[in-house]
């Protein structure tokens, strides 16, 4: 039986990297910003208004942070009590459809921004093609722990253009097999691998993962910032030897980490919250940025500008 055709208005990240390498020679920049929108039933307007401030000032795309990935990474706990794991497993469940709900508003809100048009493979074009605005409705991805097909399933039905977070460390040879499963519905949903040998497993032998994540939910033991330490050498080692056709999204947490990034290599960069932080506020500042130019400081770095 044939493969389903790719929706209209699909694989957005895709585009907007090839169009982020072709126009400008630099990586395009993935901007995370976490939901938080206390529960439930809480108001996602905070998160819509953070997201379209930062894709107003030049974001390549948005990625939504889950509420479970945003406290695994400031909790940094291994183990908890019974009571505490049972509370912290049903705040999870609750967040769930928060989370999707966030998702939704913020793909509504992007798409129906006049200073944006959308895509031409979008099936809405015609509401804004009239637009005078140059640039494309930037895609909107989700940051999660992604394990089975009906997260993406439902990623997709909230407006996304794909997710990160699947890991070929706990996925293992189910992990093609995920992101082939976005693939089908239009969905950019890249592999992350920690070294050389899970990407070509994930890239070769006709598995043929497009996209491989490095150092973005499975965070590498030294910051890649240190080209030169041993994470440096191994993000270096997965780029440099990715195939024809293959890009890389990287995770950055600093704006060295940014530049080393672009010199290695990368396609993509996911702008973590803590890079964020620094190009709000670089070096010596003694003030914060504004948004815009916090992202002229990301796009500096990302061109090697500087």
């Amino acid at each position: 039986m044939a493969p389903p055709a790719s929706p209209m208005g699909s694989h957005a990240l895709s585009l907007a990297v090839d169009t982020c390498l072709r126009e400008r020679g630099a990586p395009a920049l993935l901007v995370e910003v976490e939901i938080d929108v206390g529960g439930p039933w809480g108001d996602p307007a905070p998160v819509v208004a953070k997201a379209a401030e930062i894709a107003e000032a030049g974001a390549d795309a948005i990625v939504l942070v889950a509420p479970a990935v945003a406290r695994a990474k400031k909790n940094k706990k291994d183990f908890a009590p019974p009571q505490q794991q049972q509370e912290q497993d049903d705040n999870e469940n609750a967040d769930a459809a928060a989370t999707l709900a966030c998702l939704l508003s913020v793909s509504r809100s992007l798409a129906a921004n006049p200073k944006f048009k959308l895509g031409k493979g979008d099936v809405s074009f015609s509401i804004s093609a009239s637009s005078q605005s140059g640039s494309i409705v930037p895609p909107v991805l989700l940051r999660d722990w992604i394990v089975h097909p009906l997260q993406l399933a439902d990623v997709k039905a909230a407006g996304g253009s794909g997710a990160l977070g699947a890991a070929a460390a706990v996925l293992g040879k189910g992990g093609p097999v995920l992101t082939s499963f976005g693939a089908a519905m239009g969905l950019d949903v890249p592999l992350e691998v920690v070294n050389a040998s899970e990407s070509r497993e994930a890239t070769d032998g006709g598995n043929g993962v497009p996209i491989v994540a490095v150092n973005v939910s499975l965070a590498l033991s030294i910051s890649i910032a240190s080209i030169a330490g041993a994470a440096g050498a191994v993000a270096g080692g997965i780029l440099s030897e990715l195939p024809p056709g293959c890009f890389a999204v990287v995770g950055c947490d600093s704006l060295a980490a940014v530049r080393e990034a672009a010199r290695a290599g990368a396609a993509a960069v996911v702008v973590k919250e803590e890079a964020w932080r620094d190009a709000l506020r670089p070096a010596g500042a003694f003030q914060e940025n504004s948004v815009a130019e916090a992202m002229e400081e990301l796009r500096s770095a990302a061109s090697l500008s500087d």
